[in-house]
């Protein structure tokens, strides 16, 4: 399972499950960030992020803050990444469709090892 996270406000509380392993930051082509792991809350800032997971789960936006970002997810690791959203075209007009299929993968298949962690 994919799971893209696009963020508009400039934070967003979310409450993510256990099985959910990392919160990985797009950074800029070729660029992304280990933001947070294993479950628990966390606050993103105004961008975009994937869940690393194996499993289907939950992502909840704590505290009932609306309109403030999407969650788009492929249930399997075969399909292209879809279409961002429209508020994600206004929000971050300088990433593309090709931008977000890369960071996105079909196939993990070691993309993370270049994420740098985030840690304090």
């Amino acid at each position: 399972m994919r799971t893209g996270i696009f963020v508009y406000a400039n934070s967003v509380e979310y409450t993510l499950r256990p099985e959910i392993s990392a919160v990985i930051k797009y950074n800029g082509p070729g660029s992304s960030t280990e933001i947070a792991t294993k479950g628990g809350t966390v606050t993103l800032t105004k961008g975009i992020y994937r869940l690393v997971t194996d499993t289907p789960t939950e992502l909840q936006v704590a505290g009932g803050t609306i309109g403030v970002g999407d969650i788009v997810a492929v249930v399997n690791n075969k399909d292209p990444w879809p279409d961002p959203p429209a508020t994600f075209v206004k929000v971050f007009p300088e990433v593309t469709t090709e931008d977000l299929r890369a960071f996105l993968p079909a196939a993990f298949d070691g993309f993370d090892e270049p994420a740098q962690r985030v840690t304090g």
